[in-house]
């Protein structure tokens, strides 16, 4: 009887896969791919509140490894206004400090699923059944990524919890368990695999009506050696928390810092962040500066003490024009 009844279980859950599988985005079903479909593993039912706003955004960035330990870094942020998306994705090349590609582009979301965010070639998907996401970009010239992100056993859950701007405004930052993927830098290139033991993930979303538009600016970076920092800073004269920040170790473990975090523009195109304790300053060149019209996003590489790779954005919790981009 017992064996009777593995055997039905076994059978409901190849069935239960079989069919959630055909749900996935048409981007992750072709070759390879196929080795990031989520399975009906463990049932959550963690809910996700930023999904439930009208007014949201959403952000992945990180550094992935390939097979020949070659490193790539990208960025990947969609946010919501209402029905209206509004996406910017961009993969760059760390051994050649080359930016493989960047888009942005606009999108309406399925008021039916939620839970399944696509603007232009960018897409973001969020599977409950395993407390996972999925997201991605692929461009024309075979250039693109589609990378998988796995929330159970966070590599720092302590810390993944929702905090306040400001009356009305919701933040939850983290870094996430495992990510695996593949990504391709061209029509002459080879599909590559890669992965990374961890990622930074930033939701920033509304659950009160606002009297204007929020304003805040983010830090995302990722060092050499393993280890992380954050910051977001809402210049708001309500603001519950002008500014929040934090670090993680190689082991995506908490250590103490100061949050005066000071992010500027010294000259055209090269930004310093200075942070008061662990006394730090992080000056990087834009890559992007000569691709986009209005800046909002600036990706570059840092040098000296804490080589790495960093992404501030100027972001703005309202609909948002996409940018053209500067051939």
């Amino acid at each position: 009887m017992k064996r009777a009844s593995l055997c039905i279980l076994g059978f409901y859950l190849v069935l239960t896969g079989l069919a959630y599988a055909g749900s996935e985005p048409t981007e992750l079903k072709n070759g390879s791919n196929a080795e990031l479909i989520a399975t009906a593993e463990t049932l959550v039912s963690k809910p996700v509140p930023s999904l439930d706003a009208l007014q949201a955004d959403w952000t992945f960035a990180g550094v992935v490894v390939n097979e020949n330990d070659e490193r790539y870094q990208y960025y990947v942020e969609i946010q919501r206004n209402g029905k209206d998306l509004h996406a910017s994705a961009t993969l760059i090349n760390g051994s050649t400090k080359e930016v493989v590609l960047y888009e942005e582009s606009e999108g309406q979301i399925d008021t039916d699923d939620n839970t399944s965010l696509k603007a232009g070639r960018i897409f973001l998907r969020y599977y409950p059944i395993n407390d996972s996401w999925i997201f991605g970009v692929k461009i024309k010239e075979n250039k693109g990524f589609n990378f998988k992100v796995d929330m159970l056993g966070l590599a720092d859950a302590s810390s993944a919890k929702q905090q306040k701007l400001r009356a009305g405004v919701e933040l939850q930052i983290n870094q996430t368990g495992h990510l695996n993927g593949h990504l391709q830098t061209g029509a002459s290139s080879k599909e590559e695999f890669v992965t990374a033991s961890k990622a930074w993930f930033r939701q920033v979303w509304v659950d009160a009506e606002q009297a204007d538009k929020p304003l805040f600016m983010g830090v995302l970076c990722q060092f050499n050696d393993g280890s992380a920092f954050y910051s977001v800073d809402m210049k708001e004269p309500d603001a519950v928390k002008a500014a929040v920040a934090g670090w993680r170790n190689d082991q995506g473990e908490v250590v103490s810092m100061s949050q005066s975090v000071t992010v500027k523009e010294e000259k055209q195109g090269n930004w310093q962040i200075h942070i008061s304790s662990p006394k730090l300053k992080l000056s990087l060149d834009d890559m992007l500066f000569e691709k986009t019209s209005n800046h909002r996003l600036i990706i570059g590489f840092t040098n000296g003490a804490r080589p790495g790779f960093c992404a501030i954005s100027k972001n703005e919790l309202s609909q948002i024009n996409a940018d053209k981009t500067v051939s």
